[in-house]
């Protein structure tokens, strides 16, 4: 890099996550296109020159090296994926930045308290404060601590990708339903259990490597289940 003065834009085609440590020092972007077919020039020519603002997420989590991955000895999921990985990754599943600037505000819960079995609705302000028009995907993760059972840190219940253009705000909306409140316990089956479920709301994984990334604040809430 010494002595260039332009940017330097890395695109990298794989299906797999890589080391990124030494290409994220050198390179003023990142485009990962992962395997894009025939269109796939066109896709990485309109983001490179602004046609579009890149809008997508990361499916996988990319861990820092291979001393973070468990060893396959058993089908334990300790230490695997988003759900159940603790150490800080290095790039987090549902990571992807954009040409703007979406916020996030007003998180709305219909109720504190519910019966099982019961829906609730959830509702979260998004505003485009940037400079362009793009899309926003719009993650919800679901947070449950029970005693003795091995729940996940966080899991991915709904996504919706909505556009708004410069300047703009939209509400989104999502219904919790009882499925996606229940956890599987440690015999394996799915079950639904009292106690506070928590919510979070925004265009990444709640975690603290998002945000050192330049991710948006992610809205929290939580309510209980009787």
């Amino acid at each position: 890099r010494k002595g260039n003065k332009k940017p330097i834009i890395v695109i990298i085609n794989s299906g797999s996550p890589v080391n990124m440590s030494e290409i994220q020092e050198l390179a003023d972007a990142v485009i990962w296109a992962w395997y894009p077919g025939e269109e796939g020039g066109n896709a990485v020519a309109d983001i490179i020159f602004g046609k579009v603002s890149p809008s997508g997420r990361l499916p996988i989590t990319f861990p820092k090296s291979f001393d973070q991955l468990p060893d396959y000895e058993n089908y334990d999921m300790q230490g695997r994926t988003y759900r159940f990985m603790k150490a800080e990754p290095f790039y987090p599943f549902g990571y992807g930045l954009s040409y703007t600037t979406f916020t996030y505000d007003g998180l709305k819960i219909s109720s504190n308290s519910i019966k099982k079995g019961s829906d609730v609705q959830i509702e979260a302000s998004i505003k485009n404060e940037g400079k362009y028009s793009g899309d926003e995907v719009v993650q919800l993760y679901i947070k449950r601590d029970i005693p003795q059972i091995n729940t996940p840190i966080y899991a991915l219940k709904g996504f919706k990708r909505v556009h708004i253009n410069k300047g703009d705000s939209l509400n989104v909306h999502f219904t919790v339903s009882p499925e996606m409140m229940s956890i599987v316990n440690n015999d394996g089956k799915t079950v639904l259990e009292s106690g506070k479920v928590k919510i979070f709301i925004g265009g990444s994984l709640p975690d603290e490597r998002s945000k050192q990334l330049g991710m948006s604040k992610v809205l929290e809430g939580s309510f209980i289940i009787q």
